[in-house]
């Protein structure tokens, strides 16, 4: 149980993202991290992201009745916390010739020519310090 891996410290979460908004990509980490014997998941207090997460939860002891259901932990923010946050910039202040290294940088292909697709963005960074103009920022996301 998941009480009995944290007392012998074999305890094996599930972080999706405190700033994570991407339901259906929450709901297949779920899914997944269940069917491998995750003891927590950890997930952004929004209620359509809770949702997702318990969808994929449902789903994992649907394909295996025999999986453990972990514990369900949800993240809040008190705009003190680093992982609440998600990629900013202006687009129309990125020239046109550049290479543009922040879009294969994030691993959810948040980055467009558009900007940020903040449902998207998880917050990791990754893309911040790839831009040569440092015109991307982490912004506090705080849920209201």
């Amino acid at each position: 149980s998941p009480p009995q891996a944290l007392g012998h410290g074999e305890w094996f979460k599930l972080i999706c993202g405190a700033s994570n908004q991407d339901a259906p990509q929450v709901r297949d980490l779920a899914l997944i991290y269940v069917l491998a014997g995750v003891d927590c998941i950890d997930c952004s207090a929004d209620p359509a992201i809770t949702a997702a997460v318990l969808e994929g939860i449902s789903k994992a002891l649907e394909l295996d009745p025999y999986a453990r259901r972990p514990l369900l932990m949800v993240s809040i923010n008190d705009d003190q916390d680093p992982h609440f946050r998600k990629a900013a910039f202006d687009a129309t202040r990125c020239p046109v010739d550049c290479p543009r290294p922040c879009e294969p940088s994030c691993p959810v292909a948040a980055i467009s020519t558009k900007g940020v697709d903040t449902a998207r963005c998880y917050g990791c960074g990754r893309c911040i310090p790839v831009c040569p103009l440092g015109l991307i920022v982490a912004d506090s996301y705080v849920r209201t």
